[in-house]
């Protein structure tokens, strides 16, 4: 799946290429304001299948607003036709369905295309965030093991792969590094470290 076709964008300057309002997708494309309000969801822990469902209940409602639009021009019109003595004459389609794919096309993301665009979008914009993670300072630092997360992941043939997540923090309590462990041994991320005292 390609956010955008680089060829072209490559070509346009960086203002350009910033202000283009969405990510696009193989046939599809999400705003670059709602995937924005995803990232802050998924990081204040709402998950991909939430964000499907919110997105489901504000489409459901724009269709009921519009029928609801529709009935009462058809209302008028009828009132028309009743002062006009011209009633019946005219026949008035039903409002269609919300998933009717030849009337109203109604359309909700599924979790699983938000998760893969959100994937993308945040592999879109790791060089930024991992330059604003080394700008940070790192003249206090202190570092601990998590055990709890490693739990959530996916096993290789019923063993655990990593059993902690390592993770640096500065002054500020700033995370300067994570990186998932094998073990507490601190042999993992060695050079790392040596990165670290180097900046």
């Amino acid at each position: 799946m390609n956010l955008y076709e680089h060829i072209i964008m490559d070509q346009l300057a960086p203002g350009l290429i910033a202000a283009f309002p969405a990510f696009l997708t193989h046939q599809s494309g999400m705003d670059k304001t709602l995937i924005t309000l995803i990232r802050a969801g998924i990081a204040h822990w709402m998950s991909s299948c939430a964000w499907s469902s919110v997105l489901c209940e504000l489409h459901v409602p724009e269709h009921d607003l519009q029928e609801l639009n529709y009935l009462h021009a058809l209302s008028a019109a009828q009132k028309k036709e009743q002062a006009l003595n011209v009633e019946g004459i005219r026949t008035y389609k039903p409002f269609s369905d919300f998933h009717d794919k030849n009337g109203y096309a109604g359309f909700s993301p599924s979790r699983w295309y938000i998760n893969t665009v959100y994937m993308d979008y945040m592999e879109h914009i790791r060089p930024f965030l991992d330059q604003c993670v080394s700008a940070l300072t790192g003249h206090i630092i202190k570092w601990d093991h998590s055990f709890k997360l490693p739990k959530f992941l996916m096993k290789l043939s019923g063993e655990i792969t990593f059993v902690a997540l390592f993770t640096l923090v500065n002054e500020f309590e700033q995370i300067r590094f994570q990186a998932f462990v094998p073990t507490k041994s601190l042999s993992h991320i060695h050079e790392a470290l040596e990165e670290i005292v180097s900046d």
